[in-house]
């Protein structure tokens, strides 16, 4: 063999070609099994790591020949060397998709955890690559699945950015990542999931991490929710399954804006002020400068919204729910003042026609009794939210409505349906709470649950949630 001949004969085994390569890198390179082990036994380095390339473990871990990782690591490589990059090997086989390389270099105690210069750990690498079998390989070796990188975001919010990558999620999940973990703009890994909701299909991620106790009325730097970041896009899917996971429509930003009231404001996307007005959104709620969703709809939005707006004025009236005295003069004064004869005309046929559907519809709710109870629908659609969560509690009401649909309460069904999402929430958080809470704090602890379930409930659900999370923590450290 010529490589032989050459070294026997005084050759230079570790000289540098063009400051390139050496004939170790060259043959690692090559994946040549016998010239790397001859290139050894002449006392070849293994660490001399050279720009671009590395080491020659480096250059090696781009194959999946499990025998050549395991002489060099035999003959002194060090498993855990850096490159110009800061990457180590096993960085090194994750971005290129090596699984058996990693589970090698792992074998001879790679660290899982080790940064490269754009602070990201191979985790991070195999998440943002969608690599679900090196990310299972790497959290079963101790990955952290909680590391932050520079904007101080975690595996689980790269997840979040891209599409395709339910099974990873769920992994990050099951593992135990934190789904309320914040990043430097204060943005938890769902207002990712929103953000690219419109690029692809992110129906079921989205339920995912919902499903997990993300809390979906966290406020970023920017004081604003993912439900505001929705309303923003007009993005009607994701708005939906947050409303469906009952996140809060009436949550206020740093302006004391609601979701209503950014979409008043905004781009007069119909479909959007429909859906948070079905969802139970308020109209009555002021922002800072004293304005109501109803104010800003009638000085800024078209006439198909301010229609929207009246009509649903009317059907909270008729039905006794609370519309402000400022809503109901700043209305009138509007339609007298500024619509024309003809839009005033057809807009009192129509509400002539809503009305007696809103009467036809309360009757049949006030008939309507939930059995085995001395509840109607009626009590449903006007109850306060603690009222609300009384009445999901009785199992024969939740049943009910688990059996029954609102199809024939056209008017009103949205609005039932919305409360009784919230009563199901509450109750869930509240028996979540039942679990943790006698556990892990010594002030509740010999209190009554009837007492505790009375402080708890002048609390948000954002709350709840917050206590949910900081028991679990608790009850890890004992």
């Amino acid at each position: 063999m010529l490589s032989k001949i050459l070294l026997t004969n005084g050759a230079n085994v570790n000289c540098v070609y063009q400051s390139i390569l050496t004939p170790l890198h060259s043959a690692a390179y090559k994946d040549n099994l016998e010239i790397t082990t001859l290139l050894l036994e002449f006392g070849a380095r293994t660490d001399i790591s050279l720009p671009s390339l590395g080491t020659p473990l480096h250059l090696v871990c781009q194959k999946s020949n499990k025998e050549m990782i395991k002489l060099l690591l035999n003959k002194g490589s060090n498993v855990n060397s850096l490159n110009e990059n800061n990457e180590t090997p096993l960085h090194i086989a994750v971005k290129y998709v090596k699984l058996v390389t990693v589970e090698t270099l792992l074998e001879f105690g790679a660290s899982v955890n080790c940064p490269d210069k754009f602070d990201r750990t191979p985790l991070d690498y195999a998440v943002r690559y969608k690599y679900y079998q090196i990310c299972e390989v790497l959290i079963k070796n101790g990955a952290d699945i909680e590391y932050r990188n520079t904007k101080f975001e975690t595996p689980l919010h790269t997840a979040c950015r891209g599409s395709g990558n339910g099974n990873i999620i769920k992994l990050l999940i099951r593992s135990g990542a934190n789904v309320n973990a914040l990043n430097n703009v204060k943005e938890t890994p769902i207002f990712h999931m929103v953000k690219n909701y419109s690029k692809y299909e992110s129906y079921e991620t989205l339920k995912i991490i919902l499903c997990s106790r993300a809390n979906p009325d966290i406020l970023n730097k920017n004081g604003v929710s993912p439900l505001m970041l929705a309303v923003n896009k007009s993005n009607l899917a994701a708005m939906r399954i947050l409303l469906r996971f009952s996140a809060d429509i009436d949550l206020q930003n740093e302006y004391g804006e609601t979701a209503l009231h950014i979409a008043c404001h905004g781009k007069n996307d119909v479909n959007v002020v429909a859906l948070l007005l079905s969802g139970g959104a308020s109209i009555n709620i002021k922002n800072h400068s004293r304005e109501t969703p109803v104010m800003i709809a009638f000085l800024n939005s078209n006439i198909t919204i301010q229609n929207m707006i009246s009509e649903h004025i009317l059907k909270l009236k008729c039905a006794n729910l609370y519309v402000s005295k400022l809503n109901q003069e700043f209305t009138e004064i509007i339609i007298n003042e500024t619509w024309s004869m003809q839009n005033n005309v057809i807009f009192s046929r129509q509400n002539a026609l809503l009305k007696l559907a809103c009467e036809n519809e309360l009757n049949f709710m006030k008939q309507r009794s939930i059995p085995g109870t001395n509840l109607t629908l009626y009590n449903i659609l006007i109850g306060t939210n603690n009222q609300i969560y009384q009445y999901t509690r009785n199992k024969k009401v939740s049943n009910y409505f688990r059996i029954h649909s609102l199809f024939l309460c056209h008017v009103y069904g949205d609005l039932i349906i919305n409360n009784l999402r919230k009563g199901f929430k509450r109750n869930k958080l509240l028996e979540i709470i039942s679990g943790v809470l006698p556990e892990t704090s010594k002030y509740f602890f010999r209190l009554p649950w009837t007492c505790v379930e009375k402080i708890l409930s002048f609390l948000p659900n954002s709350d709840l949630i917050k206590i949910i999370d900081a028991c679990k923590y608790t009850f890890r450290k004992l």
